[in-house]
């Protein structure tokens, strides 16, 4: 996964190059890679603003500046879009906003689902780690009280 205050630089370049090829004439089966990226970052900006994209300890950090930046990457966006649909409906074939709509939806559900299976994962080995430091730490803690208690007593 992307960091979240580079998205919006991400998602400036990959609309500048689906935008260039389609003003060069090229079809939108031959920007299928730069279609499943841009749907790839919408995806990921959609899983940073519901939160989906931090661990159990990194939520303790700032959210202010990761409000910023998800925002920022929101507003490029919807810029890059508007600006690909304006390319695609004067210079594109009849049917290519349409058809570009359709491919960015299937890549946008194939990530989505990418995406929220990494964060269930990544928060299953951090729950995992925890607890075996939690036990750890009770084990220690545990053997040192009664390794104290029998040298008091005993």
């Amino acid at each position: 996964m992307i960091e979240v205050v580079a998205l919006a630089g991400a998602i400036n370049s990959i609309s500048g190059a689906i935008t260039s090829s389609i003003q060069a004439g090229r079809n939108l089966s031959q920007l299928a890679p730069q279609i499943a990226k841009l749907g790839a970052l919408d995806s990921q900006v959609q899983a940073a603003e519901a939160g989906k994209h931090k661990g159990i300890l990194s939520k303790l950090t700032s959210t202010e500046a990761e409000a910023l930046a998800i925002t920022q990457a929101k507003m490029a966006h919807k810029q890059a879009m508007e600006k690909l649909r304006e390319t695609m409906l004067l210079f594109g074939e009849t049917g290519t906003w349409e058809a570009f709509n359709k491919n960015l939806a299937d890549a946008r559900a194939r990530k989505k689902r990418q995406l929220e299976e990494l964060s269930r994962i990544r928060k299953t080995k951090e729950l995992i780690a925890a607890l075996i430091i939690g036990a750890l730490v009770f084990g220690g803690g545990s053997y040192a009280a009664v390794y104290f208690f029998v040298q008091t007593v005993g």
